[in-house]
């Protein structure tokens, strides 16, 4: 039963700072997973992948995942 709960909290931890994320992108004007894959099912996925700027390719695929892929780490490790 521990178990069970750790893995519902944890995944609740992980949706709420996924959602923060999502948050600040979209104040800082950053396109986010959501945003792009609306855009791939409007224009395909070489249409919306070459509209990205530099930083938004930066922010989808190696700073959102590795702000998740953190949280996950500390969990993991601090978790006992």
């Amino acid at each position: 039963m521990r178990i069970a709960i750790s893995f519902l909290l944890y995944g609740w931890l992980v949706l709420l700072v996924a959602l923060a994320v999502n948050g600040v992108a979209h104040w800082l004007g950053i396109l986010t997973w959501y945003d792009y894959v609306m855009r791939v099912s409007e224009y395909g996925m070489r249409g919306a992948t070459a509209a990205l700027s530099f930083g938004e390719l930066l922010f989808l695929y190696l700073l959102y995942p590795g702000i998740l892929g953190g949280l996950v780490y500390v969990l993991v490790r601090f978790s006992g």
